[in-house]
């Protein structure tokens, strides 16, 4: 992610929330010095690495095992949720991220689309922007991408931490 100003070494600690099966979880452990991976589902076995932590729990369930591993330095979550829901989820989670740390987030788009009358497929920029103004209340620096990786309904949010209250 250099040309999104997202660099993973080895003296960061990564969050993956909705980790399950894992994909997120495995890029991160060949770069990061741990990942928390929270899901209450399986990751895949050929994850079971000492620089991994599985929290098989849901997110909600999960804030006193976080505290032992916080700070973290980025967030990523690509979990199959409306993006209400992770507004919703960032609000749990931002406690735990270092200021100036990187949120990576794979929107769920599916209730933004709209069909025209070609059929085509558009995004509703004014749900888009009503969404994203969920994220503005914590983040700064947003982008949405559409990543090479993404489906059609699919857009990858990326943007930073910025602690309100150490910067008064």
């Amino acid at each position: 992610f250099p040309s999104h100003d997202i660099d993973i070494d080895e003296s960061h600690e990564a969050l993956d929330i909705g980790a399950s099966p894992g994909g997120w979880t495995n890029i991160l452990s060949k770069h990061a010095k741990r990942v928390v991976a929270i899901d209450p589902a399986d990751l895949d076995p050929s994850l079971l690495k000492s620089n991994i932590v599985h929290l098989k729990m849901k997110l909600e369930e999960s804030t006193s095992e976080l505290e032992k591993y916080a700070p973290f330095d980025v967030i990523v979550c690509d979990a199959n949720r409306e993006p209400i829901r992770f507004a919703q989820w960032l609000l749990i989670v931002i406690p735990f991220l270092k200021a100036g740390g990187k949120v990576v987030m794979t929107l769920k788009m599916q209730s933004i689309f709209r069909s025209t009358k070609s059929g085509a497929t558009t995004i509703d920029t004014k749900k888009l922007e009503s969404v994203l103004d969920l994220f503005r209340e914590t983040l700064e620096g947003i982008t949405v991408n559409w990543l090479f990786a993404n489906s059609v309904h699919e857009r990858t949010l990326i943007a930073r931490y910025r602690d309100w209250e150490t910067d008064r």
